[in-house]
């Protein structure tokens, strides 16, 4: 069942409700250094380039987190860049 058809469907079943969520202070970056991975939180825009140079020089799994201002997403039902 594609992505669509899983969000039709949660849709007609609850149609007030959001099919996302927003989680902005979940620490991705903790869950990948979990399973062997490593991970940089980043919380400042300064913060990126030497991150990703991180990452990129690494042979390693990396996730890179970002964390957006909530304030910045949309209600529900907008489309959004910002999430």
């Amino acid at each position: 069942m594609s992505a669509f058809s899983l969000m039709t469907c949660w849709r007609a079943a609850v149609p007030d409700s959001a099919v996302a969520t927003s989680l902005p202070e979940t620490r991705y970056d903790l869950m990948v250094q979990a399973l062997g991975g490593r991970g940089a939180l980043v919380t400042e825009p300064a913060g990126i380039a030497p991150a990703l140079e991180r990452a990129l020089a690494s042979d390693e799994v990396w996730c890179i987190n970002v964390p957006l201002d909530p304030a910045a997403y949309r209600r529900t039902g907008q489309v959004s860049m910002a999430i």
